[in-house]
């Protein structure tokens, strides 16, 4: 074979393979389904957002509010920019979590909170216990925190450091 009908054969398997790679390609964006594409983008955007939310009872058990929330309706999902969390206690308020970040995957059952986590509780003639961490999950039903990351708990002079909180 002389040099002029390897040029054209090599020429014609990389035109076969660019339209065989590009048709694989539209192929496989097309396949994203309208639906997939509205559950990408937030169904409802808050600036400067407090919400309550009430117990089954009917009394007040926790706050949340947040300088931006990004709801996904499809997802069931809520993703929040400087979170405060404020759970009650009867009328009082029992305890609070900060952060920079903030995101709620089930409707409000948990939230998972990241950057500069720090929690408080307060009790009346007692010194405040606060918890600093980088992120930490809270189950809003039962009010419990958990993270594997480092936590720093003080309260009053006294300080613990932990490799977690479970």
């Amino acid at each position: 074979m002389d040099a002029r009908r390897w040029f054209w054969s090599i020429l014609l398997i990389g035109v076969l393979a660019t339209v065989a790679i590009n048709g694989y390609l539209g192929i496989r964006g097309k396949a994203l389904r309208e639906n997939e594409l509205d559950a990408l983008v937030p169904d409802i955007i808050l600036h400067d957002t407090s919400q309550m939310n009430f117990d089954e009872d009917g009394q007040r058990h926790y706050r949340v509010d947040a300088v931006e929330a990004l709801h996904f309706r499809q997802r069931g999902m809520t993703e929040f920019r400087q979170p405060t969390l404020v759970f009650f206690l009867g009328d009082a308020r029992n305890w609070d979590a900060t952060a920079q970040q903030g995101i709620t995957p089930d409707n409000g059952a948990t939230f998972r909170l990241t950057g500069g986590v720090v929690i408080r509780q307060v009790t009346a003639g007692q010194d405040i216990i606060e918890l600093r961490t980088e992120a930490i999950e809270i189950s809003s039903r039962e009010e419990i925190a958990r993270t594997e990351q480092p936590v720093l708990i003080m309260q009053g002079a006294n300080r613990t450091e932990a490799a977690g909180l479970h």
